[in-house]
């Protein structure tokens, strides 16, 4: 049986446990239906603070009854409709395979997060994930924060010692035409601050500031960063205050993104000479996944 094929129950033993549990005709001559209700398509999103927690807290789904083609050829119309509508939930929602690529990447991220047990005075190192288009940039990223969330609520509680919701990690997704007032606004909209919308530029950093300390986040994750152009002004001023953020918030940032060597995301939109005074790429370990290959994977890393 194929790795995303769930284990085979018996249809009948559903249909008997809907019974048992006193549900409807309905129900009980379409469990697939109520599998749907359960288990169906989660619509979160992981830029917001409630979209965050639904990802973190979202349980594996439930094996359904798997059946063969002269079984399915039993349903009446509405079931197997239904049947395959769940089947196309699983399938279109496959677990994550621990690849080598994957569990090295992972060895990155903690050895780097070792750095956020300094004390305030000291700085803390970064990670720039990056690598080609479609090589689950993204997923390695989001999947090491939920584990890491996990961790955290597991050892310290849901709330911290001032009584605030913690929130460990922070998922923020960048646009295009991305803005220093944008990517503070970004930030507050994660965690639902309402002041958002409203508040000046310079209060908007310190807003942001202030969130990540109440709630005591430890991760910070921005994707899609190459849609920055640090060859631009506006792009030289949002490395100047990732910069900013990184040495006022009391977390671990992890970039995210395309070729950003080669978008000089290391040099800061510095050329020549200068780019050897750009701090990016003393602070950020670049770590790349390489694409699946038949030969032994390697993962590259190290600073700049």
């Amino acid at each position: 049986m194929s790795k995303d094929q769930p284990s085979p129950i018996p249809v009948g033993s559903l249909e008997r446990r809907t019974h048992e549990d006193g549900g409807d005709d309905a129900s009980s001559a379409n469990p697939w239906a109520e599998w749907l209700t359960l288990h169906g398509t989660s619509r979160y999103s992981l830029g917001t603070k409630r979209g965050w927690i639904d990802f973190v807290n979202g349980a594996p789904r439930e094996d359904f009854a798997t059946l063969s083609r002269s079984e399915m050829d039993e349903l009446d119309g509405e079931s197997l409709v239904d049947y395959n509508e769940v089947r196309g939930v699983w399938h279109a929602n496959a677990p994550v395979i621990k690849t080598p690529q994957l569990q090295r990447v992972n060895g990155i991220f903690e050895q780097v997060l070792a750095s956020s047990h300094r004390d305030g005075d000291s700085l803390r190192g970064s990670v720039l994930l990056d690598s080609l288009p479609g090589l689950g940039k993204t997923t390695a990223a989001t999947r090491f924060g939920r584990t890491f969330d996990r961790r955290q609520r597991r050892r310290y509680g849901h709330l911290t010692a001032y009584g605030s919701p913690r929130l460990p990690v922070a998922f923020i997704a960048l646009t295009a035409n991305m803005s220093l007032r944008n990517l503070n606004q970004k930030l507050l909209r994660f965690y639902d601050h309402p002041a958002a919308g409203r508040a000046t530029r310079a209060e908007l950093g310190d807003l942001a500031v202030d969130c990540v300390a109440t709630a005591e986040t430890r991760l910070i994750i921005l994707d899609d960063l190459h849609f920055i152009n640090f060859n631009h002004r506006n792009g030289m001023d949002l490395s100047n205050h990732l910069k900013w953020l990184a040495n006022e918030m009391p977390a671990t940032f992890v970039y995210v993104g395309v070729e950003l060597s080669q978008k000089q995301f290391f040099d800061e939109g510095l050329h020549h000479s200068e780019a050897a005074y750009a701090q990016t790429s003393r602070r950020a370990t670049r770590c790349t996944m390489a694409p699946p290959s038949t030969s032994r994977p390697t993962v590259g890393c190290g600073p700049g």
